[in-house]
């Protein structure tokens, strides 16, 4: 599976999404100090206290990496098993669900490893630059950095197997953009919840969900290829 994975990592250039994601870092960290300037200037509470600004950023930085996990699947996936170069695949001395498994746990992996590092990130440079700036009121301590990692499981969690449910609709439609309206049809639906619920059991459930749905989206995708190879 790692060979493959590496074969995976020579045909496709991974540097667009590593600069997107560089790229949505910075706004993430820079939108960090922006609003609690606007939280001043209006008297609006919300944004003046660390733990808002972390869910808030970090709940930002995920809706972005789902939609970024699924133009890689788009560019990975159904591009290749919809179009003509599906029969390439189909000529490599491999079992083809192999082939398919290597993308999707590639995907997975890119996409978990960039929001745990860009949120540990995120908390780490804010932590040590707002105080400084005195734009935040109250202080970071071990207690808010351990709540706000605990609250981030469930959103790793549904990052990391997002987009397995729009792959399933891109090869059911054979159409990318009926992809992406699915996919940010979700995670809007999946971000509000999370948001106006705002609470780690809401979270973990649809987490839970998403994970199972997704397990299950993956098994059928499978068994689609399993029948072209027949």
């Amino acid at each position: 599976m790692i060979k493959l994975m590496r074969l995976e990592l020579k045909k496709f250039n991974i540097r667009p999404y590593l600069i997107a994601t560089c790229i949505s870092f910075l706004i993430i960290l820079i939108s960090g100090f922006t609003f609690p300037l606007i939280g001043k200037a209006t008297n609006d509470p919300t944004f003046l206290a660390y733990d808002n600004i972390f869910r808030t950023m970090i709940l930002f930085l995920f809706m972005f990496l789902c939609i970024q996990s699924v133009a890689m699947a788009s560019k990975f996936v159904i591009e290749e098993y919809n179009g003509k170069k599906k029969y390439i695949l189909h000529t490599y001395p491999v079992d083809r669900k192999k082939v398919l498994m290597a993308k999707s746990i590639l995907i997975s992996t890119y996409s978990l490893l960039s929001f745990v590092v860009s949120g540990a990130l995120f908390v780490t440079v804010y932590s040590f630059v707002a105080p400084l700036l005195k734009v935040v009121q109250g202080t970071v301590d071990a207690s808010l950095i351990y709540n706000t990692a605990v609250n981030s499981i469930p959103l790793a969690v549904i990052i990391s197997v997002f987009f397995l449910v729009p792959v399933l609709v891109g090869f059911k439609k054979s159409s990318v953009p009926a992809v992406f309206v699915t996919s940010i049809t979700l995670i809007i639906l999946i971000g509000n919840t999370i948001g106006i619920a705002n609470t780690f059991i809401v979270s973990a459930i649809l987490g839970a969900v998403v994970f199972v749905v997704s397990s299950l989206c993956n098994v059928i995708i499978l068994n689609i290829v399993h029948k072209e190879e027949v």
